[in-house]
Protein backbone atom coordinates (compact mmCIF):
# COMPACT_ATOMS: atom_id res chain seq x y z
CA UNK A 1 0.00 0.00 0.00
CA UNK A 2 1.47 3.50 -0.70
CA UNK A 3 2.41 5.87 1.36
CA UNK A 4 0.05 8.46 0.11
CA UNK A 5 -2.88 6.37 0.19
CA UNK A 6 -2.19 5.24 3.80
CA UNK A 7 -2.33 9.03 4.89
CA UNK A 8 -5.56 9.59 2.79
CA UNK A 9 -6.87 6.73 4.82
CA UNK A 10 -5.56 8.19 7.78
CA UNK A 11 -6.57 11.61 7.20
CA UNK A 12 -10.26 10.70 6.17
CA UNK A 13 -10.73 8.22 9.53
CA UNK A 14 -9.27 11.40 11.92
CA UNK A 15 -11.52 14.02 9.91
CA UNK A 16 -14.92 11.11 10.38
CA UNK A 17 -13.90 10.45 13.77
CA UNK A 18 -14.01 14.09 15.28
CA UNK A 19 -17.08 14.84 12.70
CA UNK A 20 -18.72 12.15 14.65
CA UNK A 21 -18.09 13.68 18.46
CA UNK A 22 -20.85 16.04 19.63
CA UNK A 23 -20.11 15.99 22.84
CA UNK A 24 -17.36 19.03 24.68
CA UNK A 25 -15.03 16.44 25.66
CA UNK A 26 -11.36 16.06 24.63
CA UNK A 27 -10.59 13.48 22.14
CA UNK A 28 -7.59 11.81 22.82
CA UNK A 29 -4.73 11.02 20.03
CA UNK A 30 -2.01 8.34 20.68
CA UNK A 31 0.66 6.41 18.93
CA UNK A 32 3.47 6.53 16.59
CA UNK A 33 6.14 9.32 16.96
CA UNK A 34 6.26 9.35 13.18
CA UNK A 35 3.18 10.33 12.89
CA UNK A 36 2.80 12.59 16.07
CA UNK A 37 3.51 15.87 14.15
CA UNK A 38 1.07 14.94 11.27
CA UNK A 39 -1.68 14.32 13.76
CA UNK A 40 -0.92 17.66 15.71
CA UNK A 41 -1.16 19.39 12.10
CA UNK A 42 -4.76 17.54 11.28
CA UNK A 43 -5.88 18.68 14.95
CA UNK A 44 -4.91 22.16 15.24
CA UNK A 45 -6.66 23.08 11.47
CA UNK A 46 -9.66 21.24 12.73
CA UNK A 47 -9.68 23.22 16.05
CA UNK A 48 -8.85 26.54 14.27
CA UNK A 49 -12.43 25.69 11.93
CA UNK A 50 -13.86 24.21 15.21
CA UNK A 51 -13.46 26.28 17.80
CA UNK A 52 -15.27 23.89 20.41
CA UNK A 53 -13.25 21.29 19.72
CA UNK A 54 -10.47 19.45 22.29
CA UNK A 55 -7.93 17.74 20.51
CA UNK A 56 -5.22 16.08 22.46
CA UNK A 57 -2.08 14.36 20.18
CA UNK A 58 0.70 12.68 21.97
CA UNK A 59 3.34 10.16 20.51
CA UNK A 60 5.19 7.38 22.78
CA UNK A 61 5.12 4.88 19.58
CA UNK A 62 3.31 2.58 17.39
CA UNK A 63 3.32 -0.05 20.14
CA UNK A 64 1.78 2.79 22.23
CA UNK A 65 -0.77 3.89 19.61
CA UNK A 66 -1.88 -0.07 19.18
CA UNK A 67 -1.77 -0.83 23.07
CA UNK A 68 -4.44 2.72 23.46
CA UNK A 69 -6.40 0.74 20.37
CA UNK A 70 -6.41 -2.43 22.33
CA UNK A 71 -7.52 -0.64 25.53
CA UNK A 72 -9.64 1.76 24.64
CA UNK A 73 -7.06 4.47 26.14
CA UNK A 74 -7.71 6.55 23.11
CA UNK A 75 -10.34 8.21 20.57
CA UNK A 76 -7.94 7.71 17.76
CA UNK A 77 -4.46 5.77 17.49
CA UNK A 78 -1.50 6.34 14.69
CA UNK A 79 0.57 3.51 14.12
CA UNK A 80 3.41 3.76 11.39
CA UNK A 81 3.44 0.28 11.27
CA UNK A 82 0.80 -2.88 10.93
CA UNK A 83 -0.74 -4.87 13.56
CA UNK A 84 1.34 -8.05 14.47
CA UNK A 85 -1.25 -10.90 14.17
CA UNK A 86 -1.16 -11.25 18.04
CA UNK A 87 -2.26 -7.28 18.42
CA UNK A 88 -5.04 -8.36 16.40
CA UNK A 89 -6.50 -11.11 18.46
CA UNK A 90 -6.16 -9.41 21.57
CA UNK A 91 -8.14 -6.47 19.92
CA UNK A 92 -10.89 -8.76 18.51
CA UNK A 93 -11.08 -10.38 22.07
CA UNK A 94 -11.35 -7.19 23.44
CA UNK A 95 -14.40 -6.44 21.07
CA UNK A 96 -12.12 -4.12 19.12
CA UNK A 97 -13.52 -5.00 15.59
CA UNK A 98 -12.16 -2.55 13.81
CA UNK A 99 -8.58 -3.51 14.51
CA UNK A 100 -7.39 -4.74 10.98
CA UNK A 101 -4.05 -4.20 10.71
CA UNK A 102 -2.30 -3.05 7.23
Amino acid sequence: MSSLRVIGMVAVVFLLAIAGCGRQETIKIKGSDTMVNLGQAWAEAYMEKHPEASISVTGGGSGVGIAALISGDADITQSSRGMKPEEIEEAKMRGRDEAGGD
